[in-house]
């Protein structure tokens, strides 16, 4: 399935590198600064979708950070998720994919002080599989961010949406139509409660419920999300 995703993918990536923060105890004061203010301009150029700059701020931040801190630290899942979101962005998934392992392993032996650490490490690895057609590598993995995010915002949050959507595309991809339509109608109706009928959001899932209908063969149905997504993005013109 290819609808438009790159925002919901962005929204996850921006979620990872801006939302983990944790706590630490006494450290070396000056070179922590100086990781942290690294972090902020690799914060900003990732928003000013300048990968290639904020990846060696992001490195040299890590680096400080293990030296400082240990290995093992939980601050470390904060940098090691950015640096492998900037990496997923450019494409260089062989060099995101230990990152985000890697943030996960941390989190197994010492989880985060902040809960949203583990969604954003998991949905990151999950989509990184998702865009690679690695399917059944990323869909435990959706299930489990699915479930984390649910426990850590409720189930009606947009980001619960949008792992219900991708979750959703898995199983369009294999096949599994009848699991992806219960997804996608659960993912629709938390958007349309969470940011009203007429959201972008609410397009993109009816653009997806479509394409699944026409591979059903149910082409009114499929039509009429088409008109209906239409009209939404007509009027955010």
């Amino acid at each position: 399935m290819n609808p438009p995703r790159k925002a919901w993918v962005a929204a996850f990536l921006l979620l990872a590198g801006l939302v983990m923060s944790v706590s630490c105890g006494p450290t070396p004061k000056d070179a922590l600064q100086r990781a942290r203010d690294l972090d902020q301009r690799a914060i900003r150029f990732c928003q000013e979708d300048r990968y290639e700059e904020a990846i060696p701020l992001a490195t040299e931040a890590l680096e400080i950070k293990e030296k400082a801190l240990g290995s093992d630290h939980p601050e470390l899942v904060e940098n090691l998720v950015g640096l492998a979101s900037g990496y997923f962005m450019l494409g260089r998934y062989a060099e995101a994919e230990p990152l985000y392992k890697r943030a996960l392993q941390i989190q197994e032996k010492s989880p985060c002080r902040d809960e949203m650490c583990l969604p954003a490490s998991l949905s990151g690895l999950a989509i990184l599989y998702y865009k690679q057609g690695r399917y059944a590598e990323a869909e435990p993995l959706f299930k489990r961010a699915l479930s984390a995010w649910e426990k850590v915002r409720g189930r009606n949050h947009p980001a619960v949406a949008v792992i219900l959507g991708n979750l959703a595309s898995i199983y369009y991809e294999q096949g599994r139509y009848a699991q992806a339509e219960r997804l996608l109608r659960r993912a629709l109706t938390i958007f349309e409660l969470a940011e009203g009928s007429d959201n972008l959001n609410v397009a993109t899932v009816l653009e997806k419920q479509a394409q699944l209908y026409r591979k059903m063969d149910r082409l009114p149905e499929a039509e009429a999300c088409e008109q209906r997504a239409a009209r939404i993005r007509a009027m955010k013109r």
